[in-house]
């Protein structure tokens, strides 16, 4: 048994090589685009509502998450309801909330009644003022609402 000719080795790895370029190139194609619901480019017009959505509050310090409602916050006319959109979420300790707030699109807007609460008892304010020394912060998101 001889050595095997080198052109047949060079010729082997040349088809080795362009098939792993070929199969490297596929499955790269395919990972190019995706997709995430509800989140697409959208042009906004005057006047456009946006929808405002509160997230749990939470606390870096802490890392204990508490509703938004669970201060006293103006809450929606229509009342509190979850606006979850997966499980991730509440796996996460987030409790995405519906919430009071309206704005809309390239639009200035100035005194505006928002809601009337009452005064804040002494233990709400000692709530208050202690998840503020815990650095608990709250985000929102906006939407725009669907017509």
């Amino acid at each position: 048994m001889g050595c095997p000719d080198l052109t047949q080795i060079h010729h082997r790895m040349g088809n080795l090589y362009i098939w792993v370029l070929f199969v490297f190139f596929f499955f790269q194609s395919s990972c190019l685009g995706f997709y995430l619901r509800d989140n697409y480019p959208h042009k906004h017009v005057v006047s456009d509502p946006l929808s405002v959505k509160v997230n749990s509050i939470t606390s870096i310090d802490t890392k204990m998450p508490f509703s938004y409602y669970s201060l006293s916050f103006c809450k929606p006319q229509e009342g509190v309801k979850d606006s979850a959109e997966n499980r991730g979420e509440l796996l996460m300790g987030d409790r995405i909330e519906n919430s009071p707030y309206r704005f809309k699109t390239y639009t200035n807007e100035t005194d505006i009644f928002f809601c009337k609460t009452d005064p804040l008892s002494k233990d709400n304010f000692e709530l208050l003022k202690r998840r503020i020394d815990e650095m608990y912060q709250v985000f929102f998101f906006f939407r725009v609402r669907s017509s």
